[in-house]
């Protein structure tokens, strides 16, 4: 935060919503929508833990909140917790590398592998195949080679074969 007279704004606009009896995680999804790194550090700092089923992050990549983003990676919210958006006319579910894959959003799922984000969703599919006309080759390459030196610093014998 840039200063103590910021902090104290930040620290009255949350005091506020919870005197009016907004709920933490609302305060959070409207810290996200605005891309408000103040609230969600003042938050986090108080003691704020982030859910594995708040889906966070994702609503971070929906909204392109990436401030935020990195606040939540920091942090340890979910990389993996879907949200619903519309696909070709549809709703569904994704995680949030999906979404930043579908969206184009390279930078984002480079971030997210970096954090620990597999190339595979929670029931198995590949992502890099599903969302290739979405991604180059190059920037699939490039989210592997991620996704390799990730699971080689944290010392993770997962196949990386992709």
């Amino acid at each position: 935060m840039s200063n103590n007279k910021d902090d104290k704004e930040v620290l009255k606009n949350i005091l506020h919503k919870l005197i009016k009896g907004t709920d933490t995680k609302s305060i959070v999804y409207e810290a996200i929508e605005r891309d408000d790194d103040s609230t969600l550090n003042m938050l986090v700092d108080a003691g704020y833990k982030f859910g594995v089923k708040d889906n966070f992050v994702f609503s971070a990549v929906d909204l392109k909140a990436k401030k935020c983003l990195d606040v939540l990676l920091k942090n340890g919210a979910s990389i993996t917790a879907s949200g619903r958006t519309m696909v070709s006319g549809d709703f569904t579910n994704l995680e949030p590398l999906e979404l930043a894959c579908l969206t184009n959003q390279i930078d984002v799922a480079e971030k997210l592998v970096q954090n620990g984000a597999s190339l595979k969703t929670v029931y198995g599919k590949n992502i890099l195949v599903k969302y290739a006309k979405y991604i180059s080759k190059d920037e699939g390459d490039v989210l592997k080679h991620l996704h390799r030196e990730y699971l080689q610093a944290h010392n993770n014998d997962l196949d990386i074969k992709m």
